[in-house]
């Protein structure tokens, strides 16, 4: 489930429920907006120090939703199981895990 909270800095408040599998540690994730070029359409690249994914935008949602959606994707890949909270940055937004009596 995806609920976006209008706080300043858009936190977002991001439940999905997953298993966490092995000894992954959850790592922060950053997103960053990659335009268009001649051949690719607009993207977000999800990153964080296991794996990094990269995201074609859909036009039809708001730009930090298209970051939410990333990094959910990729949190989804590494089988992490945490809600997460985000905020932006100069370069894009970042998104940390947190405990759900934090949201």
């Amino acid at each position: 489930m995806l609920r976006i909270l209008s706080w300043p800095g858009f936190l977002f408040n991001l439940k999905t429920q997953l298993t966490l599998t092995g000894d992954k540690k959850m790592q922060t994730i950053t997103t960053k907006y990659l335009p268009a070029t001649n051949t690719l359409g607009n993207r977000v690249k999800a990153s964080c120090q296991a794996k990094t994914i990269t995201v074609e935008c859909d036009s039809d949602r708001e730009m930090k939703e298209n970051h939410a959606i990333a990094a959910t994707m990729l949190k989804e890949a590494l089988g992490w199981n945490r809600p997460m909270v985000g905020g932006s940055t100069k370069t894009g937004m970042v998104f940390v895990f947190c405990d759900d009596w934090l949201i």
